[in-house]
Parts: C-alpha cells; structure tokens; sequence
C-alpha cells in the first residue's frame, strides 16, 4: 500500500520540528533569496503546510518529492521537499516559490 498525503505530511511536519533535520540546496536557498521567502517562512510551510498534488519519485534520486503548501506571512508559499522514504529521518527542501493565483 502506498504512503498518503496525509502520512507525508505527517512525517515532513514531525522531521521540520528539529532544523538540524531539514537542509536546504544550494537551488533552494536560491530561489528563497529571490522570492524573499525567509527561513521562518519555510519552516512555517513544512511544519503546518497541506499536500495538495500526489508526491512523486524523483526517477533520478529515487527520493519522493512533496510539494508543500501554506499561506504564511502575506505569501502563498509552496515548497518541495525530498524525503528518501516513509521512515526518513531528514529531508532536503529542493526548492521554494511563490503560488500565483
């Protein structure tokens, strides 16, 4: 049986709570410069944000990909987030944008 949204969340909220646990690639930090997305900010979305769209596996990583969503200081900020599987102590955040509506 297959991991649901809901589980994935679950465990990306559980991993956000330690920072030492989440890291940032190099794209990421990029992207969150750009988009004046602080790291509160990013924090704020993988520890109380919603799935929306069904994860993928990266077919180059094999890592499954989340895209996580919240409305957080005046912005809709989404963020993907690789986790190597279900049980993944950690998570890399892959990148960070803005939602348009």
């Amino acid at each position: 049986m297959s991991t649901s949204k809901h589980q994935w969340e679950k465990l990306i909220r559980r991993i956000a709570q330690d920072t030492e646990c989440v890291s940032f690639s190099r794209h990421a930090l990029g992207q969150m410069r750009v988009r004046k997305i602080t790291l509160s900010m990013a924090l704020d979305v993988l520890r109380k944000g919603k799935i929306d769209l069904e994860p993928e596996v990266d077919m180059k990583t094999g890592h499954t990909c989340c895209r996580m969503e919240r409305y957080t200081a005046g912005k809709a900020v989404a963020m993907v987030v690789a986790c190597e599987d279900e049980h993944a102590p950690d998570c890399i955040v892959v990148t960070a944008f803005v939602v348009r509506s």
